[in-house]
């Protein structure tokens, strides 16, 4: 984990509203208000003047030069409902989701579904910065998702089956956090190279000389995307395969416009509910993470691995900016365990992955049969030939081949490792790196191809929880009320 984070608390509200009255955009040609968002071809339309355009982009400063802590204004705590954007709770499963009442006074809730009415407004939301507008059309994205499932028929629950309806893919605009930040790291830590390795089996041995490594730098990132809903975040319940959301990313970011509620038109979406303050570990161990993974070009050489034994980050500034992305969405509730499974695509770039509920008696029946099958013969072989290490390995591996093919089945069907790789894909750039390299000893007859404790590709920022900040006294405030 972090050793030393520091961050500077100079607060700078940028504002990303300007002429913009709750996110309403008028036609720039004859002023109407009754715009709307054309899909076919991605920009905004007027159907009085037929004028076309695109909303604005949010002038972004260099990273490099960011120094304190600058929030949008969409990204401050919520508070109050804004005018028209008012967030409806669903009585089904509980969601809370954006609707646009100058567009309509009622939707229908992305996750279950559910009808949604005006009548079920809640008293607080949040107009985010920026949106990044669909570009994978409806049609295009039911195609993606039909086949996805339709590869994944033999194994899936029966219900799913009967009950799976592709007319269900509903467009979503998800809320996320847009992350910069301008950092000056220091890590410490020792490597190890490989010299020499001998014997076999279990008495393979390596040399290795150890260095005393030092990595000093600055790193600016760009965008990194975190969810803003409580719920998402939490990839680990066990009621919801929440991680098929998140592997969908990385998303087209730099393509942002600064958010109009006219894009809306025809899609759902759902209300940020983190404040920064809750998020703030969180995305500063990400940034850890970014860092370390950063720094591994820089290290090849050991190919036993580092173990880094001080990781300091100072954050000299960081840019907050909430936003809403896309993402066509398919849901499925299973009755029978209690457990709503996802299959999404991201809106822009096609990325698609989902979670399918899995016949499991079926699989196991399978499984066993391979798993009968594959003993059989492994009697066989080792009856049939001499019996060394060649037959036992064959033996063994056929042994387990039932307990694979239904782990392999399972993984294909659920994907409950997908997951976005964050510490590599989001936009990093290492400046001014100083490195000093000491070697220190050699290390002989070591049982081990790694170095003991070896972290350079440890990965901290998916395991932190986000904590409900609201306090004991209002948590039973809030339950007498009801």
């Amino acid at each position: 984990m972090m050793d030393d984070i520091e961050i500077l608390e100079d607060i700078e509200i940028l504002d990303t509203k300007e002429e913009l009255k709750n996110g309403q955009q008028f036609c720039p040609n004859c002023g109407a208000t009754q715009i709307y968002f054309n899909s076919n071809i991605g920009k905004l339309f007027c159907p009085y003047c037929d004028s076309v355009f695109e909303g604005k982009k949010i002038k972004k400063a260099d990273v490099s030069k960011i120094e304190g802590t600058i929030i949008g204004s969409g990204a401050q705590k919520i508070n109050e409902n804004y005018n028209n954007i008012v967030t409806l709770r669903c009585n089904g499963c509980g969601a809370e989701v954006i609707v646009d009442t100058n567009e309509t006074t009622h939707s229908r809730c992305h996750w279950c579904r559910g009808i949604l009415s005006i009548n079920e407004r809640i008293p607080n939301g949040a107009v985010p910065d920026v949106i990044l507008p669909f570009k994978v059309k409806k049609e295009e994205a039911k195609q993606h998702i039909d086949k996805f499932v339709m590869s994944r028929t033999f194994f899936a629950l029966p219900r799913f089956k009967k009950e799976y309806k592709i007319e269900n893919v509903m467009g979503v605009y998800l809320p996320y956090m847009l992350v910069d930040a301008n950092t000056l790291c220091d890590f410490d830590g020792e490597g190890e190279k490989c010299v020499r390795q001998y014997g076999s089996g279990k008495t393979k041995r390596y040399d290795a000389s150890v260095y005393k490594i030092k990595r000093k730098f600055n790193m600016t990132i760009e965008d990194l995307t975190i969810e803003t809903s409580k719920d998402k975040l939490d990839k680990d319940k066990k009621n919801k395969t929440n991680n098929i959301i998140n592997s969908i990313m990385p998303f087209d970011t730099e393509n942002c416009i600064r958010f109009e509620s006219n894009y809306l038109t025809g899609y759902t979406s759902e209300k940020r509910d983190t404040n920064i303050e809750e998020l703030n570990y969180k995305t500063e161990t990400q940034f850890h993470d970014i860092a370390r993974h950063s720094l591994n070009d820089s290290i090849k050489d050991y190919d036993r691995g580092v173990r880094w034994q001080k990781e300091n980050m100072d954050i000299i500034g960081t840019r907050w900016i909430s936003s809403y992305l896309p993402v066509w969405l398919y849901s499925y509730y299973d009755k029978r365990k209690k457990q709503l499974h996802y299959i999404a695509i991201n809106g822009r770039t096609k990325e698609l992955m989902g979670s399918i509920p899995i016949n499991k008696p079926l699989l196991l029946f399978i499984s066993l049969i391979i798993e009968i099958i594959a003993v059989i013969i492994s009697l066989k072989i080792l009856i049939t030939f001499e019996i060394d290490k060649l037959t036992l390995t064959i033996a063994f591996f056929l042994c387990m081949s039932g307990f694979i093919y239904y782990r392999v089945i399972f993984n294909r069907y659920r994907n409950q490792y997908a997951r976005h790789t964050y510490e590599k894909e989001t936009k990093a750039k290492v400046s001014m790196l100083k490195k000093e390299d000491i070697y220190v000893s050699m290390s002989t007859n070591l049982k081990n191809d790694t170095i003991k404790g070896k972290n350079n590709t440890r990965i901290d920022g998916d395991k932190i929880k986000i904590v409900d900040k609201t306090s004991v006294f209002d948590k039973i405030v809030d339950k007498l009320s009801k």
